[in-house]
C-alpha cells in the first residue's frame, strides 16, 4: 500500500488543507481530508506518506534571488532596462513560464504575489523535514512534489475555476 498525501499550502495554519490516500494496483482511496493543518501536523503527514504533492510554489526563481541579494550588499549591477521583459523574468520561474504557455494560465509570481507567504512557511517546512531526514529534492526525485492543481485540470478538461469549498 502507498500513502499519497496533498497538501494545499496557505500562510496560516486554519487555511491550510492536507488530504490523505491510500492506494495500490492501480486504486485509492481517500483516508481522510481535513482544513486547518498546523505546522506539526504537516511534517508528521509528509514523514508518513511516500509521495506529496504541495500546491505551492518550491523556490523563487534564480535571478530574482541573486537580485535581491545583489540590492542588499549593494552589488547590484545596472540592467540595460527596468521594463516588463526584465521583471518578468525576475519574477517567474521557468515552470510558470512553462505551465503558462501549456495551459494559458499564469501562475501567480512567488517573487511578485501573495502567493509568497504559503511559500515562505513552506520554505521553514522544508529545511524541518530536510532536517529530519526528509529527501526534499525540489526535481520532483525526492518524497515531495510541486503541484498546481487549476493547470492539471484544465488540461484534464475539467473545471478549473472555483473548484475549492464545501461543495465541491
Amino acid at each position: 500500500m502507498v500513502i499519497f498525501v496533498g497538501i494545499d499550502m496557505a500562510a496560516e495554519a486554519r487555511r491550510t488543507g492536507v488530504a490523505l490516500l491510500r492506494g495500490g494496483g492501480g486504486t485509492g482511496s481517500p483516508d481522510g481530508v481535513r482544513l486547518g493543518a498546523d505546522d506539526d501536523g504537516l511534517v508528521s503527514a509528509v514523514e508518513r506518506a511516500d509521495r506529496t504533492g504541495v500546491d505551492v510554489p518550491l523556490g523563487w526563481p534564480a535571478p530574482f534571488a541573486e537580485l535581491i541579494s545583489a540590492h542588499a550588499s549593494n552589488s547590484l549591477s545596472v540592467p540595460e532596462s527596468t521594463g516588463s521583459d526584465w521583471r518578468r523574468g525576475l519574477a517567474l520561474r521557468a515552470t510558470d513560464l512553462h505551465v503558462w504557455r501549456r495551459t494559458g494560465l499564469k501562475p501567480l509570481s512567488v517573487s511578485a504575489d501573495r502567493i509568497a507567504y504559503p511559500a515562505l512557511r513552506w520554505a521553514g517546512l522544508e529545511a524541518r523535514l530536510r532536517d529530519s531526514g526528509v529527501d526534499v529534492s525540489r526535481d520532483g526525485s525526492g518524497a515531495i512534489v510541486e503541484v498546481y492543481p487549476a493547470a492539471a485540470l484544465r488540461c484534464w478538461s475539467l473545471p478549473h475555476r472555483g473548484y475549492k469549498g464545501r461543495k465541491n
